[in-house]
């Protein structure tokens, strides 16, 4: 009896040992439609709703993505690299994408596709190149279609291997602001490498403040590594509009002066040519004119001197404004706003030159008017 007891302790003992332990869980939003592991250390999942990139030591979600129902053979990951391909079922039509698996970002999208995608092989020993282009080269060799998917040779190679364009993107000033934007075409770095090259970093706040940061992660991939002309975006593009800023800050100078000097000159010469029509102004009122009437005659009148300068002044600020416009980026030569506003500045002018002495005249006694020399 009491080797049965034992026999049966000890089973009880292995069989509670040999259970498995649980070493993490995950909540996922739905139902888990398949999983697969992953070179990174990550565990991609299906669910009904979303793909899942989990930590396969921590089981912490790395990332989510809101694809739908997605089943096994609609994730493909891309052997030696850090991609994978995702399939999207659009109904009488799919759709590609190529998603990192690391950070679940889209890196590129194909056109729709007619029909469902059965199977998706990857072909990593035809070491298909690629690059990204940008919008300007896309509208010049391939008008009025996407360039997504198209190969060609660089440079017109003939014995150069085929490259696939996999993304278009918005053309890049390298020059300065008022240059043509050239046709580009991006290559990874490991296709073609170079002895130096810029890195764009976003940040938030002031830039110049993750310097010291910047310098110690390039020093802990190699301490050799030069780290040189750390300059932020705005300091570049004040540096290549310099020259521009202050030729149009002269400019800006001599317009307001002269359009200072238009407006006094407007002003005194209307009121002096009001003064001059004093006895006028007191005939009109002997004989009945009201007061009102006479000031609205002589503001008539300025109003259409006021015009005839206008028209002259707009036809050659229009002839002037041609041979500047190479000094100008993103603004026209015959911006609406600039005209409109000197041609106010000079109507108000006008107005109060002849609307102030024609209104000190009509309320002088139509006698005493009468006697000014």
């Amino acid at each position: 009896m009491k080797k049965l007891i034992l026999f049966l302790c000890f089973s009880f003992i292995l069989s509670s040992s040999s259970r498995p332990q649980t070493a993490w869980q995950a909540h996922l939003d739905s139902k888990v439609g398949f999983y697969q592991s992953t070179d990174f250390g990550l565990i991609l999942a299906g669910t009904e709703k979303s793909l899942y990139a989990i930590d396969a030591q921590t089981g912490s979600i790395q990332w989510r993505r809101k694809t739908g129902k997605v089943n096994e053979t609609a994730v493909t990951p891309i052997p030696s690299t850090d991609l994978a391909v995702l399939t999207r079922d659009l109904g009488s039509k799919s759709r590609l994408e190529a998603v990192d698996i690391l950070t679940g970002d889209r890196i590129w999208e194909s056109d729709k596709v007619k029909g469902d995608v059965m199977q998706l092989t990857i072909e990593p020993e035809l070491d298909l190149l690629a690059v990204v282009v940008d919008r300007a080269w896309a509208r010049r060799f391939f008008p009025g279609q996407s360039a997504v998917g198209k190969r060609l040779k660089n440079g017109g190679c003939s014995t150069c291997d085929w490259t696939t364009v996999i993304g278009v993107v918005s053309p890049v000033k390298y020059d300065g602001l008022d240059e043509d934007t050239p046709a580009e075409i991006y290559l990874p770095y490991d296709q073609q490498q170079v002895d130096a090259f810029t890195v764009a970093v976003r940040t938030t706040g002031n830039p110049l403040a993750i310097v010291p940061s910047l310098r110690r992660d390039v020093a802990a991939l190699d301490p050799l590594l030069p780290l040189a002309n750390l300059r932020s975006l705005a300091s570049l593009v004040d540096a290549s509009i310099v020259g521009r800023r202050f030729t149009m800050a002269v400019f800006l100078w001599f317009a307001v002066v002269a359009a200072a000097l238009s407006a006094v000159g407007v002003y005194s010469v209307l009121a002096y040519l009001v003064s001059q029509r004093t006895k006028e102004i007191g005939v009109r009122l002997a004989i009945g004119a009201s007061p009102s009437g006479v000031v609205w005659l002589f503001v008539r009148e300025g109003l259409v001197l006021t015009a005839v300068g206008l028209a002259a002044g707009l036809a050659g600020a229009l002839a002037a404004g041609q041979w500047m416009r190479t000094l100008l980026f993103e603004v026209r030569p015959a911006d609406p706003a600039t005209f409109a506003g000197v041609g106010c500045a000079l109507t108000v002018a006008a107005v109060l030159a002849t609307y102030v002495p024609a209104r000190r005249a009509a309320r002088v006694d139509p006698t005493d008017a009468l006697r000014t020399d």
